[in-house]
């Protein structure tokens, strides 16, 4: 990873450590870094661009990293997007060829019939919560949120913390369990992105969900957007709205009715929500240069994964890393070996990634998306070239 500007910044705060050597998290790249020259890739974090020189990594394959939106990346950034070539990019896109997923939808295999009785506003008499940091976006949320009644800020936008910021450092634990008590107190949660861009969805739609908030969402270029990942039925989009006010209207009326605010919860007997920022891009890059390069690092990748969840990583983090777990299979269905006496058609490589990506993907409505289509085209691209490339070398 060259340019982390945090060494757990993309592991949900849990210490990413080098699998036998064979990775490195650069955090200055102005500074020393490792010969690169042999490495099978290098991830380049585009936040840090400007500072980029001339030692940037001699790596087989390149892949960007971003999960700004365009509205919010600076023009050095999308400059040197431009201007370096990059084999891979990983952003929050879902058609992107690493999706950076936060988190995505599974269905049970068991229906939860508690669900469907379970009293979801129980104890929650308060309208709308909303933690804010930046008071100035392109998507203009700090207007509408003004003309919500009953909403509550917390943040350096309101002047009220919430929780402390240095307590989140020093004792997680504990703020964490600050940021539930105040989920518990209201029924909604302004899942409002700074930015209006095509599929931009982040961490503050998923999180609410979580925590049995029902999120007000502002994001995406449309609802549509929300409805390829999102559990069906729950969340309320601003965009469903003629006006701020006949949305502040509704939000007091599924305050006073329960009856009608549990429905937004009833999802919650098929799906389940699971969290897979840690270390699923991390997977996914491998997986995709070991493909390409015939490389050994992503056998040793998911070894190391293996070895981490036996010997019990946080709970975060080992919930993740068996969420990943798949990539064993993908490993032997992608077929990192494939040479002109194995090699898989297209059919079978469709039929496969379809397989892969229901697995650590969204499921249902998503499942038959063109997102979809687009990475298993994506997938049999890099096959194929595999497959040329091997033939090449043979003859």
């Amino acid at each position: 990873m060259w340019g982390t500007q945090e060494k757990t910044q993309y592991t949900n705060g849990h210490p990413y450590t080098c699998l036998r050597s064979k990775c490195h998290v650069v955090g200055q790249p102005e500074k020393s870094s490792p010969n690169t020259s042999g490495f099978d890739a290098a991830t380049y974090n585009l936040r840090t661009a400007e500072g980029w020189g001339s030692d940037m990594p001699m790596a087989r394959k390149h892949v960007m990293y971003i999960t700004e939106s365009p509205d919010n990346t600076p023009e050095a950034m999308r400059r040197t997007a431009a201007n370096v070539k990059f084999d891979y990019t990983m952003t929050y896109r879902w058609d992107s060829d690493i999706p950076v997923q936060a988190a995505h939808v599974v269905h049970k295999a068991t229906p939860n019939m508690e669900a469907l009785t379970h009293d979801w506003s129980q104890g929650r008499l308060l309208v709308a919560y909303w933690f804010v940091s930046n008071c100035q976006t392109s998507s203009g949320r700090e207007t509408i949120a003004k003309e919500i009644d009953g909403l509550d800020m917390f943040g350096a936008c309101s002047g009220r913390k919430g929780c402390s910021y240095v307590q989140k450092k020093k004792k997680p634990e504990k703020y964490a369990q600050c940021m539930r008590d105040i989920a518990a107190k209201y029924r909604f949660y302004l899942s409002f992105e700074n930015s209006r861009c095509d599929k931009y969805i982040t961490e503050k739609f998923w999180r609410p969900l979580w925590k049995g908030n029902v999120p007000v969402v502002l994001g995406g270029l449309k609802r549509a957007d929300y409805e390829e990942i999102a559990p069906p039925g729950s969340f309320i989009h601003v965009d469903d709205f003629k006006t701020t006010k006949h949305l502040s209207e509704y939000l007091q009326y599924l305050t006073t009715n329960d009856t009608a605010y549990n429905e937004y919860h009833h999802s919650t007997f098929l799906t389940l929500v699971v969290f897979t920022m840690a270390l699923g891009p991390f997977a996914r890059i491998l997986a995709q240069v070991a493909l390409v390069a015939g490389s050994a690092i992503g056998r040793a990748f998911v070894q190391a994964f293996q070895e981490a969840a036996q010997k019990g990583a946080t709970q975060a983090a080992t919930r993740t890393l068996r969420r990943q777990m798949p990539l064993e299979e993908a490993y032997k269905i992608l077929g990192f070996d494939a040479t002109a006496q194995n090699a898989v058609t297209r059919q079978e490589i469709a039929e496969h990634y379809k397989k892969l990506y229901d697995m650590n993907g969204p499921t249902g409505a998503a499942a038959g998306s063109p997102y979809l289509q687009q990475r298993i085209e994506n997938a049999q691209k890099v096959i194929i070239q595999h497959i040329e490339s091997q033939k090449g070398s043979k003859s």
